[in-house]
């Protein structure tokens, strides 16, 4: 970790919503940026005040960035952190991860998926997803394809993620720029910008 200050400790804490947006930002991060970091999820978008409070009292000369979910609106994040200054973008422009992976699977990774998961057809998979949308809760759907498909909610959420990120790497590439900027940051600078 902290390649550039040579200690254990990482050069940016990444602060995530939950376990799924740790993982996918594991697997989109090149291994050069993975190495400076550490991510962690913090247990939904009411916990960001917080964690930044906590890591202002413990850690204040560590960047941190936070990673909202695309669901969060402008004014919720004005309501939790008022007039502070502090690094932040998100994870997808709109909307849930789990949403946004779902749909672009059902879009654009119907095959791939269709051999992860070992489905009989394209079509078992397309029906399979579209019954996923359909979730109350998208929070929900690695749990659900888990007791569906008798597989580990570790193994439908490798799965699902690594189809995801073939398919959709380039709608990552500004957010991996955005941390990697974060990085070059002096203690008292903030992104001036958030992908969206």
């Amino acid at each position: 970790m902290g390649t550039m200050s040579k200690t254990c400790e990482p050069d940016l804490y990444i602060y995530c919503e939950d376990l799924l947006a740790k993982k996918l930002l594991k697997k989109i991060l090149p291994l050069e940026l993975r190495k400076r970091v550490y991510i962690s999820e913090i247990g939904g978008k009411s916990e960001f005040r917080k964690v930044y409070d906590y890591h202002q009292k413990t850690m204040a000369k560590m960047k941190c960035i936070f990673i909202w979910d695309g669901d969060v609106d402008n004014k919720e994040i004005e309501t939790q952190f008022e007039d502070i200054n502090f690094n932040y973008c998100f994870l997808h422009p709109s909307g849930t991860p789990e949403f946004n992976i779902l749909q672009t699977l059902k879009q654009d990774g119907i095959e791939k998926l269709t051999q992860k998961l070992g489905c009989s057809s394209s079509e078992e998979t397309n029906d399979f997803i579209k019954k996923l949308l359909t979730l109350a809760d998208h929070h929900d759907f690695i749990y659900e394809a888990s007791q569906s498909m008798n597989l580990s909610e570790e193994e439908v959420c490798n799965y699902f993620l690594d189809c995801y990120k073939e398919i959709a790497a380039s709608q990552f590439e500004n957010l991996v720029r955005l941390i990697n900027s974060c990085l070059s940051l002096q203690n008292n600078e903030f992104l001036t910008e958030h992908n969206r």
